[in-house]
C-alpha cells in the first residue's frame, strides 16, 4: 500500500533530464555571476576607463535589456522552439562577455554589457521555460526552487571572486572568466 502511494507521488526521471537540468543550473549560476561580478570590479573598470558619471551605465545597460527583451524571448520560444533559440541566447551572451572583456573605452563596455544583459535576461527566462516544460506540475517547484538556489549563490559568491580576479589580475579577466563554460548546453 505505501509502495503504491509513494509511485503516485514519485516521477522517475532519466539521465538525460538531469544532464539538460544540470546544463540550465550552471548557466543559471553563470547567468547571476556575470551579472554581479560588475559591482565588485566598478571601481577598476571606472579608473581604468575614465568613466565618469557614465560608470551607471556598467550595470543599468545590462538590467535595462535584459528585462526589456523578456517578453520577445517568451514570444519567440513559442513560435520557434526552444533549443535553437537557447543556442542563440547563449551565444549573444557570449559575444556580450567577450566585447567587455575587450573593451577600450566606456561606450564599448556599455555596449558589450547591453548585449550581455539581451543574452542574460533570455537565458533566465529559458531556464524556467524549459524547467516548465520538463518537469511536471507537482514536481516543478521543488525544481525551480534549485535553479533559484543556484542563482542565489552565483549572485552572492561571485563578487568575492570577482574582487580576487581584479586584485590580482585586471578587471578584463573578470569578464573573461566564465567563458569555457558558456556553451555547456550546446552539448545538451
Amino acid at each position: 500500500m505505501i509502495a503504491t502511494i509513494q509511485s503516485l507521488f514519485w516521477v522517475q526521471y532519466s539521465w538525460r533530464f538531469w544532464v539538460i537540468f544540470l546544463a540550465l543550473a550552471v548557466t543559471s549560476l553563470l547567468v547571476s555571476g556575470e551579472s554581479t561580478v560588475v559591482s565588485t570590479a566598478l571601481p577598476s573598470i571606472s579608473g581604468n576607463l575614465d568613466a565618469g558619471e557614465n560608470y551607471v551605465w556598467f550595470v543599468n545597460a545590462y538590467f535595462l535589456t535584459s528585462t526589456a527583451c523578456l517578453p520577445l524571448f517568451g514570444q519567440m520560444a513559442d513560435m520557434f522552439g526552444r533549443r535553437g533559440l537557447t543556442l542563440c541566447i547563449v551565444a549573444i551572451f557570449a559575444v556580450g562577455s567577450a566585447i567587455c572583456g575587450g573593451a577600450t573605452s566606456t561606450a564599448m563596455l556599455i555596449g558589450g554589457r547591453a548585449i550581455q544583459g539581451i543574452g542574460g535576461g533570455g537565458i533566465n527566462l529559458m531556464a524556467q521555460m524549459f524547467v516548465c516544460d520538463i518537469v511536471p506540475l507537482r514536481d516543478r517547484g521543488r525544481f525551480m526552487g534549485v535553479i533559484l538556489a543556484v542563482f542565489a549563490v552565483g549572485t552572492s559568491l561571485v563578487p568575492f571572486l570577482g574582487g580576487a580576479i581584479v586584485e590580482h589580475t585586471t578587471w578584463l579577466w573578470a569578464m573573461f572568466s566564465f567563458w569555457i563554460i558558456y556553451f555547456m548546453p550546446v552539448y545538451f
